[in-house]
């Protein structure tokens, strides 16, 4: 009877743990979508945000794409934090570790989600010719870390009520701000991604500019031609009178 009862207990846990993985994956792969489907209209200078009419297949790739970019970022951390932990006398926790994974995303996450988004491959974590834009536009990234700093702490918070806190009530309201957090973030990206493209495009250099580069010769304008009109003489014009159709 008890093994009977403990195999319907195995089964029933490995039913949840299937529904599980699909439930998250389904909502973490929508979560991809929405925040790159704000990124990239933002960045297109788009005012509304348009929703496109995809299946699920179409864009569970996008979740892929991001856990790729955070398992790249975030492993370097996570082996260092285990040393650290393994290490007593450091006096390293878990929670430290904790706050400094979110701060390796919150530095390294937005200049290698750009790098991929203007390199020539999606799964370049890091591209050099977008450094030299960054620099120009400083100030508007310092900007935007101070924004995304206090969404950050804002969605830490949110985290603290869904996950820790014992009150079921706030367990909606958070979900709902983290939503809403996820989306503000996507924005403030696709509005830094915005003027990153407008600095490409107005400090791109001329064709004719390169070094070595001749300019495009000028046409020489041509004066139009007298029309004759073989109705207008007072006396019949022949045929062989008439200018031929082909002129060189």
């Amino acid at each position: 009877m008890l093994d009977v009862a403990a195999a319907g207990q195995g089964i029933f846990f490995v039913l949840l743990l299937v529904a599980g993985v699909i439930v998250g994956t389904y909502v973490a792969a929508y979560a991809a979508n929405c925040f790159l489907t704000v990124a990239e209209g933002t960045a297109a200078g788009d005012d509304a945000v348009k929703w496109p009419d995809e299946p699920f297949v179409d864009w569970l790739w996008k979740f892929i794409y991001f856990a790729w970019l955070v398992g790249v970022l975030l492993m370097p951390t996570l082996l260092m934090g285990r040393w650290l932990l393994a290490a007593t006398t450091t006096g390293f926790t878990a929670r430290a570790g904790t706050v400094a994974g979110a701060g390796v995303l919150w530095l390294v996450f937005p200049i290698s989600l750009l790098s991929s988004m203007s390199a020539s491959s999606p799964w370049y974590v890091l591209s050099p010719a977008l450094l030299p834009r960054l620099a120009k536009r400083l100030g508007s990234l310092v900007a935007f870390y101070l924004s995304s700093a206090a969404v950050l702490v804002a969605a830490l918070g949110a985290l603290y009520l869904l996950l820790v806190s014992q009150l079921i009530v706030l367990v909606p309201l958070a979900a709902l701000i983290l939503s809403g957090l996820w989306l503000i973030y996507a924005r403030l990206f696709g509005r830094l991604a915005h003027l990153l493209r407008m600095t490409e495009a107005k400090d791109r250099p001329r064709a004719h500019a390169k070094r070595g580069a001749k300019p495009a010769a000028k046409r020489p304008r041509t004066r139009a031609k007298a029309v004759t009109d073989p109705w207008g003489a007072s006396e019949p014009m022949q045929p062989r009178d008439l200018p031929p159709v082909m002129t060189p």
